[in-house]
C-alpha cells in the first residue's frame, strides 16, 4: 500500500487450530455434504504465503455466482443441507420412545461411536429424564405446555445431551430456581414470548432478496457492509421472527434447529440459516413432509445407529 500510495487496513486472524473439530470436519465431508469445493482457497492462501499477494478465489459453487465466505456478526455463512440425514416419517401416535435412552447411550461404548458427526461434543451421554413434578415447573414457568413428542422425550429419555449435530440443548434449573436451556443459540429464545403463536410467514421475501442483491463486499471500509449488515441483522434477527419457538439445537457456524410449541406449526422442527441471510424454513423429509420432534430426533438415532454400526 505504501508503494502505491494507497491506504487501508491491515487485519490479523487469529483463532484456535480447530481441534475440537477434527473429527467432523474434512475436505471430503465439506464436499460431500456442504457442496462445497474448498480447493481453489487453499490454492490462495498457498499463493499468499508463497507470493505475498493476495488473488481472490475462483470456483465456489454458490448459488447466484457468489463467490468467497461471508464472515458477519453471528457466524460464517455457509451451505446446509435442510433436514440433514434426520428424514425419518416416524409414527408419533405409538410409544415411540421405548428402549431410546438404552440404545443411545449403548452407542457410546461402541468403538465407531467418535467418528459420527457431533460426537465428541455430547459424547452419547444424556442427562437423567425429568420428574413429572419437575416438567410440571417448567411448563408453568414457561406458560406454555411443550409439545407432546418433546415432553415424552424429556421424561422418558433424557433432559438433553446426545442428539442431532452437536446435541440437544439441554435445560436445567438454576440457581434462581429459573428453567432454562444451555446452548449455542439458547439465549436466542424469548422466554417471555412462548405462548405466542410462531409466525410461519417471515420479512417479505421481496424485499429480503432486493436487500441480498445490494450487498456490498466486505472488502469496503467505508461502512457501507456494516450499515448493510445492521439492516439485514434488523430484518431478520428480531426477537418477533421466533416468538413461540425453541432453539434446541446447532450444527456450528450459527446454523441452529428450533422446535416450534405455539401457534400451527406446534411440534414442528425449523432449520435456522439466517446466517446465511435467508429466513428461517421448516425442516421436512424426502418426502416434503414436515419433521416433527420426534422425526427428527429418532431419524437422527437410526442414523447414527447405522454409522456406528458401519465402523464397527
Amino acid at each position: 500500500m505504501l508503494s502505491h500510495e494507497e491506504r487501508g487496513s491491515a487485519v490479523m486472524l487469529l483463532c484456535d487450530q480447530g481441534e475440537r473439530y477434527m473429527h467432523d470436519y474434512d475436505d471430503t465431508w465439506v464436499g460431500q455434504t456442504l457442496r462445497l469445493n474448498p480447493a481453489p482457497y487453499s490454492r490462495a492462501l498457498e499463493n499468499f504465503l508463497a507470493t505475498s499477494r493476495w488473488e481472490r478465489a475462483r470456483g465456489l459453487d454458490r448459488p447466484g455466482g457468489q463467490e468467497g465466505p461471508r464472515t458477519l456478526r453471528r457466524g460464517v455463512r455457509r451451505r446446509t443441507v435442510t433436514a440433514g440425514p434426520y428424514h425419518a416419517a416416524m409414527d408419533t401416535r405409538t410409544d415411540v420412545w421405548t428402549g431410546v435412552r438404552e440404545q443411545v447411550l449403548a452407542l457410546a461404548r461402541e468403538p465407531g461411536a467418535g467418528e459420527v458427526f457431533g460426537a465428541g461434543a455430547h459424547g452419547f451421554g444424556l442427562l437423567d429424564p425429568l420428574t413429572p413434578g419437575e416438567l410440571a415447573e417448567l411448563e408453568g414457568q414457561l406458560g406454555v405446555r411443550l409439545p407432546a413428542g418433546y415432553r415424552e422425550f424429556l421424561l422418558r429419555v433424557g433432559a438433553g445431551g446426545a442428539g442431532p449435530a452437536y446435541g440437544l440443548f439441554p435445560v436445567v434449573r438454576g440457581a434462581d430456581g429459573r428453567w432454562r436451556w444451555l446452548g449455542d443459540g439458547a439465549d436466542l429464545v424469548a422466554s417471555a414470548r412462548l405462548a405466542e403463536p410462531f409466525p410461519v410467514a417471515g420479512p417479505d421475501s421481496e424485499s429480503l432478496a432486493a436487500l441480498r442483491a445490494r450487498e456490498p463486499e466486505e472488502e469496503d471500509f467505508d461502512g457501507a457492509y456494516e450499515s448493510w449488515d445492521a439492516r439485514m441483522e434488523e430484518l431478520l434477527w428480531a426477537e418477533d421472527r421466533t416468538v413461540g419457538a425453541l432453539c434446541l439445537c446447532h450444527l456450528g457456524c450459527a446454523l441452529r434447529q428450533w422446535l416450534v410449541v405455539s401457534g400451527p406449526e406446534t411440534g414442528r422442527m425449523w432449520d435456522d440459516v439466517r446466517v446465511e441471510n435467508e429466513d428461517l424454513r421448516p425442516l421436512t423429509g424426502e418426502d416434503g413432509a414436515p419433521l416433527t420432534f420426534a422425526d427428527w430426533y429418532l431419524g437422527w438415532l437410526r442414523e447414527a445407529t447405522r454409522a456406528v454400526a458401519a465402523r464397527t
